[in-house]
């Protein structure tokens, strides 16, 4: 049985108009009127994990690879950290503390992560994703896919793909508005 509220409870419920802009662009820089979030206040022992695993799991050369795309990933990586829910923001961050002194913990090294080289790095976070234990599994799929969905949304990498976003949505709006525009009939 569904319960349903008076109608006159339903009459008094206000709806407030929308303003329209316009045509929405498909993508809205900084320039455009675009508010970027502030990065999450990470302390210093997790920004330093999460530099040390952008470090091993951004890809290799030939992909770019720069010392300030690296840092544009890390700022990026805390900023969509800012639109999490804080509960999951915190866990990612105390999450990377674990990650830190999980190479210690299980004896694959003397060394905590973010004092690892890239490729140790890399082959540790291969292994942890393999884990028999499903909260480590998700951690390193959260990180992975953290780090990763900033690093390929760059233009740099963009480029280097020879994929155009904004070009490419662009013509998938025009498409769809021409598909949608209604159709005379054959007849007249």
């Amino acid at each position: 049985m569904t319960i349903r509220p008076a109608r006159d409870a339903q009459a008094e419920h206000t709806h407030l108009p929308v303003a329209q802009a316009g045509q929405p662009r498909p993508s809205r820089p900084p320039s455009m009127g675009a508010r970027f979030a502030e990065p999450y206040p990470l302390g210093e022992n997790a920004r330093r994990v999460l530099c040390a695993l952008i470090d091993a799991l951004c890809p290799p050369s030939p992909a770019p690879r720069s010392a300030d795309l690296l840092h544009r990933v890390e700022l990026g990586a805390r900023r969509l950290l800012r639109y999490m829910h804080p509960t999951v923001a915190r866990l990612l961050a105390l999450g990377l503390v674990l990650l830190d002194v999980l190479p210690v913990l299980t004896l694959a090294s003397r060394l905590r992560l973010h004092r690892l080289d890239r490729a140790r790095t890399s082959e540790l976070v291969t292994r942890w994703a393999k884990s028999p234990f499903k909260a480590l599994r998700l951690l390193i799929q959260g990180t992975r896919s953290l780090v990763l969905g900033v690093y390929f949304d760059q233009k740099d990498v963009h480029a280097a793909m020879g994929y155009a976003p904004i070009a490419f949505i662009e013509g998938r709006v025009r498409l769809r508005t021409e598909l949608l525009r209604p159709v005379r009939a054959a007849a007249e």
